[in-house]
């Protein structure tokens, strides 16, 4: 049966400029799940750690990867892969234009942001 419905967007108190989406649910801490991120132009998502492994599709825009290793400061983009092993730490920031991409990952988004998996560095 076709259908449409809104997915209200989930932010985070300690990263203003990003949108999440979730694409499955419930969207719960530690329970496996695919989220939109959506990065306002030139806005960052800061150096910081998960305990579970994340992989993003790049799908949008333009950013640079911000990590501890040999990615840092890589240029990724549309159809790109980034895949961190949990507790390594990561991030982006955003070009001109924002930066859009689908996290799958093993539960870092929850509805509550008090009880997001994210330890900011």
């Amino acid at each position: 049966m076709p259908s449409v419905q809104t997915v209200h967007p989930l932010e985070h108190y300690d990263l203003p400029g990003v949108t999440i989406f979730a694409m499955s649910s419930p969207v719960v801490s530690g329970d496996k799940q695919q989220v939109l991120v959506v990065v306002d132009p030139l806005a960052e998502i800061p150096l910081h750690c998960h305990s579970v492994d994340a992989e993003m599709f790049i799908v949008a825009g333009r950013g640079i990867v911000l990590s501890n290793d040999q990615t840092d400061g890589r240029l990724v983009k549309a159809g790109d892969q980034v895949v961190f092993e949990r507790n390594a730490a990561h991030g982006f920031r955003a070009g001109d234009k924002g930066l859009s991409f689908v996290s799958t990952n093993g539960g870092i988004v929850d509805t509550n942001p008090d009880c997001w998996d994210i330890d900011l560095l």
